[in-house]
C-alpha cells in the first residue's frame, strides 16, 4: 500500500503500449483521446482501485487494427460506483471513421469478464508528406 496520496495517484492508472503498427501509418488526429479519457473516468475511477489500460497497435494484412482495454465494474458493490456513459464519443468516433474511411473503417466495443475493449480497423494507409507538413 502506498505511504501517501501522491504514491497512490501514480499507482493509480497505468498505461501499457503495445506499438506493432508502422509509424508511418495514417491515423485520423485524436483517434485515441476520447478512448482513453474514457477508460479512466468509466473505467479505473469508477472500480475505486489502480487499473491498467492496455493499448495495441499492429498492421494486420491491410489494414491498422487498435484496441484499447481497460477494466470495468461490471456488478456495483461497495468499491464500484460506475459512471453511466451515453456512448457519445463512440457514436462520435464511428462518425469520423465513415466520413474519413466510409465503409472500409470498423469500431466495435465488447464487455466481459469485467473488462471493457475498443477495437478499432482502419485501411493501412501511409502518411504523405503533404498531410504530415499542413497538419504536424
Amino acid at each position: 500500500m502506498p505511504s501517501s496520496k501522491s504514491e497512490w495517484d501514480i499507482l493509480r492508472v497505468q498505461v501499457m503500449w503495445q506499438h506493432h503498427a508502422p509509424d508511418d501509418a495514417e491515423t485520423p488526429h485524436l483517434l485515441l483521446q476520447p478512448l482513453l479519457e474514457n477508460a479512466v473516468f468509466h473505467g479505473v475511477e469508477s472500480i475505486h482501485r489502480p487499473g491498467i489500460i492496455t493499448v495495441l497497435t499492429k498492421l494486420e494484412k491491410s489494414s491498422i487494427f487498435i484496441s484499447i482495454e481497460n477494466p470495468c465494474g461490471t456488478e456495483p458493490n461497495e468499491n464500484t460506483k460506475p459512471h453511466k456513459g451515453n456512448s457519445m464519443a463512440l457514436r462520435n468516433l464511428k462518425e469520423r471513421l465513415t466520413l474519413m474511411y466510409d465503409t472500409n473503417a470498423k469500431i466495435r466495443n465488447i464487455q466481459s469478464d469485467g473488462l471493457f475493449r475498443v477495437e478499432i480497423i482502419l485501411p493501412y494507409r501511409k502518411k504523405s508528406a503533404e498531410v504530415s507538413h499542413l497538419f504536424g
